[in-house]
């Protein structure tokens, strides 16, 4: 299994270099193979296909793409592209969580835990913004970054229902995917420091990576 992900494990490396290195043609040209490459490993490995996570890495490869370009109607279908694909993850981690909606459960103290987080993370970025940015971008971050969260809390709260390995690769893969969205943020109001870029992208290849692994 470890020999399939060579091709995703090249690519990632090969993209990350251009990162470090500034090497923008290199990181463009192999964006877009990331997740065709894991989606290749998932298909061929993984004893039960999941379709929600086959539709998730195909609009991760849309999200990529689309994020390639510097044109804003391309800039706001990658993000539509990674919001659905933050919707199919709610469903997957949901379906496994057998979590049942009450407001009485104690499951609820830990998902408030992630919107404080949310909320101290607007107000950091609205503090510190070098791009100044109009309230309604506020709540759209704030309803793209729930409906993320959400995802990592069904990943949280299904401890019971999966095995060991399966909760842990799910729930560090949400929280990766959590931080990789929350760098991205950072970097959209101006803050385009290299390390913010790579560090962006290892938590956003790993968090990929981690998911998909948690239900092979």
């Amino acid at each position: 299994m470890i020999i399939a992900l060579i091709p995703y494990i090249t690519v990632s490396s090969i993209h990350l270099w251009s990162i470090l290195y500034k090497k923008y043609t290199i990181k463009s040209l192999f964006k877009p193979f990331l997740m065709p490459t894991l989606l290749i490993f998932y298909c061929t490995y993984s004893e039960t296909l999941q379709v929600f996570l086959i539709i998730a890495l195909i609009l991760g490869f849309i999200g990529d793409t689309a994020l390639n370009s510097r044109k804003n109607v391309l800039f706001y279908l990658g993000g539509l592209a990674f919001l659905l694909e933050h919707l199919c993850l709610v469903q997957l981690f949901l379906s496994t969580s057998h979590f049942q909606l009450s407001i009485k459960s104690a499951h609820w103290l830990y998902y408030s835990i992630y919107i404080v987080y949310i909320l101290l993370l607007i107000k950091w970025i609205h503090k510190n913004t070098i791009t100044p940015m109009h309230l309604i971008y506020y709540l759209i971050g704030f309803i793209y970054m729930s409906i993320l969260c959400s995802a990592s809390f069904f990943a949280l709260v299904r401890y019971n229902h999966v095995d060991w390995l399966t909760y842990i690769t799910g729930l560090i893969g949400t929280l990766l995917f959590v931080l990789s969205d929350s760098l991205l943020f950072i970097k959209i109001t101006g803050h385009h420091a290299p390390i913010i870029d790579f560090l962006l992208m290892v938590s956003y290849l790993f968090a990929q990576l981690l998911i998909v692994v948690s239900f092979m």
